[in-house]
């Protein structure tokens, strides 16, 4: 559910002729104010408690068209926020779990094709690594690929994510990892054809 915001605070609860907001970073995180015919906020009274916020409440001269109280309504608003904050959470999990794979997958390819001396797609490959790993780093980790060049074609001996060291020059065979980001009845894609930019993950 979207809020109004007003001057950094979140509306939580509105009482005809007043609101109350919350802004956590505040100096004092909790306001009330006036709600004027237009909608305006005017005279703001800034409290550091909840209890504080519905004692102000409380107090004012009250035209009301919520049953709801104060803390009623912020009980929601701090639930939403968390049931929020868990999706996004679960959404980024994803992204990060995709991207890794993906970067394995990117970087195995990278010498399979400087194996065979495909330049285009060993190239290609190895901007789907770059991409992979910007990824990650925008996400908070701090994955560690290694690259170097020979006769013209790019090499990535290993990489280095979550603090695990992946071997990747050991075999010159396509290395094999769980895709736990793919549907099993969905059938396997065909990395080889992937000479394109699109990775098919949402970038940060």
């Amino acid at each position: 559910m979207e809020r109004e915001i007003n001057a950094g605070y979140h509306i939580f609860w509105f009482g005809g002729s007043y609101a109350a907001g919350y802004c956590p970073s505040a100096p004092d995180p909790f306001v009330v104010w006036d709600v004027d015919h237009r909608g305006d906020y005017n005279f703001g009274r800034y409290r550091s408690t909840l209890e504080e916020t519905c004692k102000t409440v409380y107090e004012l001269p009250f035209h009301s068209n919520t049953t709801v109280t104060p803390k009623e309504a912020f009980d929601k608003y701090m639930a939403e926020t968390f049931k929020a904050l868990d999706v996004a959470e679960d959404v980024l999990g994803e992204i990060k779990e995709h991207a890794r794979t993906r970067l394995i997958i990117g970087a195995s390819d990278v010498n399979k094709y400087a194996d065979i001396g495909d330049i285009n797609r060993n190239h290609t490959n190895y901007g789907i690594v770059t991409q992979c790993t910007a990824t990650l780093v925008r996400a908070g980790e701090e994955p560690v690929v290694p690259v170097y060049e020979t006769e013209g074609v790019l090499r990535i001996p290993s990489v280095i994510i979550g603090g695990k060291l992946i071997e990747l020059e050991h075999s010159n065979e396509h290395v094999e990892i769980p895709r736990t980001d793919i549907n099993p009845e969905t059938p396997e894609p065909n990395h080889e054809s992937d000479f394109g930019m699109d990775i098919g993950m949402p970038m940060m």
